[in-house]
């Protein structure tokens, strides 16, 4: 299972605001905040999902059938993917 962890990079005298998505095993995007990329967001919770996906896309690890749900962590926020390889295909576990 991928776990994708948001977090927000505040500006520095010589880079401006970021998001960053990471995992685990290495896998990161770092972009600008104020790239038109975000324009269409809503808020900052958008932003991370928006950032986490383009992660995902990037290393294809998109299928069909799943999507991305995230929640709010001390940093930022983290995402999995809606499907699960944990749970036999015949059904949750008893």
């Amino acid at each position: 299972m991928i776990a994708i962890q948001t977090k927000y990079l505040p500006w520095t005298l010589l880079l401006p605001a970021r998001l960053k998505a990471y995992t685990a095993k290495g896998h990161e995007l770092t972009v600008s905040v104020h790239r038109p990329l975000f324009d269409t967001c809503k808020n900052d919770d958008e932003k991370h999902a928006k950032i986490a996906s383009l992660l995902a896309e990037q290393q294809a690890w998109y299928r069909p059938s799943n999507y991305l749900i995230g929640g709010t962590t001390c940093e930022g926020m983290c995402f999995v993917f809606s499907d699960s390889d944990i749970a036999p295909k015949n059904g949750p576990v008893s």
